[in-house]
């Protein structure tokens, strides 16, 4: 997935860090998906006075058929860490069921299908 420079400058955390991947793995049909849920990560982080620089994704990749976003949040410790945690497990959940019946390729519903590997596609990408 490519991410502009508008991109990166709305959500920093998709500028990949030294010796991480960001979200170069995250298929391109998911685009509008990552996007959304870049979204809602800011909104949760604004309103709770989170800066944006304690927001690391490291990775956000398709595996096993669905999104996998491997991310982090630092200056927090304890049960501060943990809400803040489960928070964002909260927000990003229903990213990754929706990627279930998301196609990789161009975005529309789709279901899972075996080509190379298990992946949801629709009916036009599992064809081509």
């Amino acid at each position: 997935m490519e991410i502009t420079k508008e991109e990166i400058s709305e959500y920093p955390w998709l500028q990949p860090r030294s010796g991480w991947y960001g979200p170069s793995e995250i298929p391109d049909g998911w685009k509008t998906l990552a996007l959304e849920l870049c979204a809602d990560i800011k909104k949760y982080l604004t309103a709770n006075e989170i800066p944006y620089s304690n927001y690391h994704l490291d990775q956000g990749k398709e595996k096993w058929g669905e999104l996998h976003w491997y991310d982090d949040i630092t200056g927090y410790e304890g049960k501060e860490y943990v809400k803040i945690r489960t928070d964002l497990y909260n927000i990003i959940d229903p990213y990754i069921e929706k990627s279930k019946t998301t196609c990789v390729c161009c975005g529309e519903p789709a279901k899972m299908r075996m080509k190379s590997w298990i992946e949801p596609l629709c009916d036009k990408c599992f064809i081509e």
